[in-house]
């Protein structure tokens, strides 16, 4: 059940006003996704965790069955997110006279 709590903390963080769920529910959505679906407490927690953060994501992922429905998507989507790099007046004066400042800019 703590990982139930967990994830419904981060919702709170989105919108307090969230209604709480069936934590008995969410639970046994966690409980499936660990016997059935192979995964580790670690791997739902930090996808979910991801999902929370990205912008679109933290919109539709509000729950661990959406997180379940959802989360060959969702790998995919963290699997090919690149960090964005800085544009080129982002960039201040130290940066430019170091390799690091030039990389990905030629």
């Amino acid at each position: 059940m703590t990982a139930a709590q967990w994830i419904f903390g981060l919702i709170l963080k989105l919108n307090p006003n969230t209604k709480t769920p069936s934590f008995d529910s969410w639970a046994n959505e966690i409980r499936l996704m660990r016997e059935r679906d192979g995964r580790t407490h670690r791997e739902i927690c930090g996808l979910f965790q991801w999902a929370n953060q990205d912008s679109f994501w933290k919109t539709n992922i509000l729950s661990p069955a959406k997180l379940r429905e959802k989360w060959d998507q969702l790998t995919v989507k963290k699997n090919n997110t690149k960090p964005q790099r800085k544009t080129v007046s982002e960039l201040n004066a130290v940066e430019w006279n170091t390799d690091e400042g030039w990389r990905g800019m030629l």
